[in-house]
């Protein structure tokens, strides 16, 4: 039997968003989280997250009511008990409940990822929203560019010449504007992973 303390420890130290964010995107609200709720076909966010004044994180759906701690979120989509709830996150954060479920390591990593990302999902929001304009800029000039090289091969055709200038620039232009375009469709409809790829690279840093 698990001690009535060590519940609540384990409850105060699981952190919400690091394990929500295993099954979904959460996206910052004030001084919480939103994201699609697991537990009925959502499409608009509906699942808030926040910190209470004892610590604690808690959850609530307000389209089909599914709401309480970490310890809950977890038995509902695991479909655990209560007491094997409460061993996974103790493995999970480290604190000792008596028996271990021993967890998978990969999803132990995962949650201290997610954890991690969690601390920096403000700048990783603001840096998505100003990487977006910073391509849609890039983008802009490319298309210029783009236009450019194309009246000028269109002329060279036209009058019967070979322009490889104008092909070897037309040639890179695609490629750059197919790139730019991958980007910014992955910043704004993608997945966090891959987001957090762009993140990493140096080259927008």
């Amino acid at each position: 039997m698990i001690r009535p303390e060590t519940i609540e420890h384990v409850r105060q130290a699981a952190d919400l968003p690091a394990i929500v964010g295993r099954y979904t995107s959460l996206r910052r609200s004030g001084r919480g989280f939103q994201a699609l709720c697991q537990f009925h076909d959502d499409h608009d966010p509906s699942l808030s997250l926040w910190q209470g004044r004892d610590g604690c994180w808690r959850f609530r759906c307000f389209a089909c009511g599914a709401a309480g701690d970490s310890i809950a979120f977890l038995q509902r989509t695991e479909s655990v008990s209560f007491p094997e709830a409460v061993r996974y996150l103790g493995d999970l954060t480290g604190i000792d409940t008596g028996t271990s479920v021993e967890p998978n390591q990969a999803r132990v990593r995962e949650y201290e990822q997610q954890k991690q990302w969690r601390d920096k999902v403000r700048s990783f929001e603001e840096w998505r929203s100003e990487a977006f304009r910073h391509y849609g800029r890039q983008l802009d000039a490319c298309e210029e560019r783009l236009a450019f090289w194309s009246d000028i091969a269109k002329t060279a055709f036209e009058a019967g010449i070979e322009h490889e200038e104008s092909s070897r620039w037309l040639g890179q232009l695609y490629d750059e504007r197919q790139w730019l375009e991958y980007r910014m469709a992955v910043l704004h409809e993608g997945t966090r992973q891959d987001q957090l790829e762009i993140w990493n690279d140096e080259w927008i840093k």
